[in-house]
């Protein structure tokens, strides 16, 4: 295999020396919370990239976000009924739903999310993650107990 040549890196190096609009990878702030010290050590054109076109609606860790109403297995295996995101308030969630990145669950089965968490995973979706545990990925429907 020949070696000589990094097409690669040939295309990086043009795309910056050309400042053409950035690849924008889900969820990444320019750098923004980077640490001082791999910014010394990579330089800033390294993040110049790293932009993030959409603001994820983060709620207030403050406020409770999740209500406990039933084991996460009753709610897994138990009736459910898809319904749109916005419908899902109040409700309780039958499937866990975790945005990527950051992968950490923000609604597990059997717990009745808030309103600004359905709000946090589709502004996430609108941003570029994705909810891939999800029944609907793009978190335009939550999966629910069905009503009685």
């Amino acid at each position: 295999m020949d070696h000589s040549q990094a097409p690669v890196l040939d295309a990086l190096v043009s795309y910056h020396a050309e400042n053409q609009t950035p690849f924008t990878p889900p969820g990444h702030t320019q750098g923004r919370g980077a640490d001082p010290r791999g910014r010394v050590v990579l330089g800033e054109a390294v993040l110049r990239s790293d932009v993030r076109v959409a603001v994820v609606e983060v709620p207030d860790p403050a406020r409770p976000r999740l209500e406990r109403v039933t084991l996460p297995r009753d709610a897994f295996f138990g009736r459910a009924e898809q319904v749109p995101w916005g419908k899902a308030v109040g409700r309780v969630s039958t499937e866990m739903l975790t945005p990527c990145p950051p992968g950490i669950p923000a609604a597990p089965p059997g717990e009745r999310p808030a309103s600004e968490v359905l709000r946090c995973l589709r502004s996430g979706v609108e941003a570029g993650t994705v909810v891939p545990d999800a029944a609907d990925p793009e978190a335009g429907t939550v999966r629910v107990t069905a009503e009685e």
